[in-house]
């Protein structure tokens, strides 16, 4: 209002009456300062742990009985929804999830199954956490190529899964790609 007033009559006291802030003319001038970005969601974790009725264990990293999954916080493509609450894991964290069903199912069928994927190469697309393609890795393939969106926080997990999660001598045959079939990786 003081700022039309003032274009229709310059000579218009800022002090005038109807005008005056009781903070002063000042607090008129000032404004509120924009509010920090929020921080991404935080990673979240989950576990697997292999069939129990395996005639065949897999060695993973440290002598672990259990792959610990990091799952990303948030995601363009809505992945991160592909989880749920978990309050019954063993794995230390406030914010555990479970990784969707199809991928421990598939898991324990690779680990039931090892010579479906033994001395093979596998690929997989849409990774996600990786969960098939580490277990593909741990029952013998030759040779695993995990892919997924170029994201870079989910490349990141991705390869974090696979460092933590297998041993050294598997490590070697794992490759973490971001995109297929231009060259680039």
């Amino acid at each position: 209002m003081m700022a039309i007033q003032k274009r229709m009559n310059p000579s218009a006291s800022l002090t005038s009456s109807r005008s005056v802030s009781p903070l002063g003319t000042k607090a008129l001038l000032t404004f509120p300062q924009e509010p920090e970005s929020p921080l991404p969601p935080p990673y979240s974790f989950s576990t697997y742990s292999p069939p129990r009725d395996l005639v065949y264990r897999p060695s993973l990293r440290d002598e672990r009985v259990q792959l610990i999954l990091r799952l990303v916080g948030d995601h363009p493509l809505w992945g991160h929804h592909l989880s749920v609450p978990n309050f019954h894991s063993g794995f230390r964290t406030d914010r555990v999830l479970t990784s969707w069903n199809t991928a421990r199912t598939l898991s324990d069928y690779l680990l039931r199954h090892p010579s479906s994927v033994k001395g093979r190469c596998v690929l997989e697309l849409g990774a996600g956490a990786g969960l098939p393609s580490l277990v593909s890795a741990l029952a013998g393939a030759k040779g695993v190529v995990i892919t997924d969106y170029p994201d870079e926080e989910l490349v990141k997990t991705i390869r974090w899964n696979v460092e933590t999660n297998l041993p050294e001598e598997v490590l070697r045959r794992v490759d973490v790609k971001v995109s297929w079939g231009n060259g680039k990786g």
